[in-house]
């Protein structure tokens, strides 16, 4: 599965006091460009696309990098790091920048297809939530609420029926092929789909994820978004975004995921950074990753869209490369509209659950030398997850290898009986990196780690 490959470069937009637009890039959390303050630009606005989505791409590439240093950096760092974790950090201060088509972002000076498409560089607008962690979901089958809304009464709004048992049936028909089935378990709201129904089925269920199949609506003049969901008669029901994202507040387990396969459900205003369906779910419902439409979407568009993007995420995990890999999937097929999917996250590293590596098949048990064992174990030290809670890392190993791990109030000691019972079992010292690595990320601690790791251990098959 690849993880550790990815460098991680923040594209961070704002706004001055005085109205001038400032951008700043961050690699692996610490480098900086620029190093102080931030570097300027100008961007198009109100944005206004054309028929030619590479030439919107390109052009708002060439308005992004208009600092000759901004350019010289970040082709620095795209030589150094060829696969990047590209995260959009929009900020309260330039709410505006929501409605520019920053999926379209491509590259001009190498030709490249466009950031938000290719494997080498997952793609999100991102939310560095630093109050809560969100770890990998490791708990299998990930359960997700299927709620498909089809109000009789939707020509009254000039809307068209949705075919609510052709959308069931395509979910059911990728969780029924491979290995899918036995990794995610559907289960369907019953008709009407009313939001007192979702609230019930979401605090009995506790569903990692939500996949919504409904119309959505932005009203730019009351600058209010909706879902068109039903009342007790399935008659339409539009529910207000502050409403939707209160009752998905109130939740004590909310879903990791939700996915508003919508129209318009990402639109946000000019008055608020996390206005619009998906970025209130977003900020004010707190769910970790939200994704989304920023425009009108053809049916033909979504449903690919969906496929890929699940069949992907089933087999890595990772929401924003199922993400890239969907888009690639639309442009392949010559659907259109690539650009219109966004996904909000604050997942670090968008790893949305873990998919379990057969550690024991790779066979290896090795004893480390005095001075390997030592170096191992400061190198853990260094992590937070170490330094704070060690025995959470000791209750993510298998069971047979936690058990004989002998504890030491010494915390040293404790790290090093640790380090030495997860080398004798074939296969533990990379399961206790990757456990390590999903509480840590991509920090420098789990960075020194992993450089100890390849020194001490040079055939340590690293995920």
């Amino acid at each position: 599965m690849p993880k550790s490959t990815y460098a991680n470069l923040e594209i961070r937009l704002g706004k001055t006091d005085t109205g001038r637009y400032t951008v700043q890039f961050r690699l692996n959390h610490d480098q900086r460009y620029p190093v102080d303050g931030a570097a300027y630009f100008q961007p198009a606005l109100p944005w206004v696309a054309t028929a030619h989505p590479e030439q919107d791409g390109a052009r708002l590439f060439d308005q992004l990098m208009a600092e000759s240093g901004l350019r010289t950096t970040w082709a620095e760092w795209r030589g150094q790091h060829p696969e990047r974790r590209i995260r959009l950090v929009i900020e309260p201060s330039a709410p505006e920048l929501l409605t520019m088509p920053w999926e379209l972002l491509r590259d001009t000076t190498d030709n490249a297809q466009p950031l938000a498409v290719a494997d080498s560089t997952p793609f999100s607008r991102y939310y560095d939530d630093k109050s809560q962690l969100y770890p990998p979901l490791t708990t299998k089958p990930l359960t997700m609420l299927v709620i498909i809304a089809n109000p009789s009464d939707l020509g009254r709004f000039n809307l068209t029926a949705i075919d609510s048992e052709t959308e069931w049936q395509l979910l059911n028909e990728l969780v029924e092929t491979g290995h899918a089935l036995s990794l995610l378990k559907l289960t369907r709201l019953p008709a009407p789909c009313t939001l007192s129904a979702i609230q019930a089925a979401l605090r009995d269920g506790s569903f990692d994820m939500v996949h919504i199949v409904a119309h959505g609506r932005y009203n730019a003049k009351k600058q209010l978004a909706a879902l068109m969901l039903e009342n007790e008669q399935q008659l339409a029901q539009a529910v207000t975004e502050q409403e939707f994202a209160a009752m998905v507040a109130q939740q004590s387990n909310r879903p990791r995921l939700i996915f508003l396969a919508s129209c318009q459900t990402a639109m946000g205003d000019e008055q608020s950074a996390f206005r619009g369906f998906a970025p209130a779910l977003f900020r004010e419902g707190r769910i970790p990753a939200v994704l989304a439409m920023q425009d009108f979407v053809a049916v033909a568009t979504a449903r690919e869209f969906s496929r890929i993007f699940y069949a992907q995420l089933l087999t890595h995990g990772q929401v924003d490369l199922a993400c890239n890999q969907a888009r690639a999937s639309i442009i392949t097929a010559n659907i259109g509209g690539s650009a219109i999917p966004v996904l909000f996250s604050r997942l670090q590293d968008n790893h949305l659950f873990e998919v379990k590596r057969d550690y024991a098949a790779i066979g290896l048990r090795r004893r480390l030398d005095r001075q390997a064992e030592w170096a191992w174990t400061d190198a853990l030290l260094e992590c937070g997850i170490i330094k704070n809670s060690p025995d959470e890392v000791r209750n993510e190993l298998r069971p047979e290898m936690a058990h004989n791990i002998r504890q030491n109030a010494a915390a040293r000691v404790y790290i090093k009986n640790m380090v030495n019972t997860c080398a004798g079992y074939p296969g533990g010292l990379e399961e206790l990196l990757d456990v390590i690595q999903n509480f840590e990320g991509d920090s420098a601690a789990m960075r020194h780690l992993r450089q100890i790791a390849q020194s001490t251990v040079p055939d340590l098959q690293m995920s």
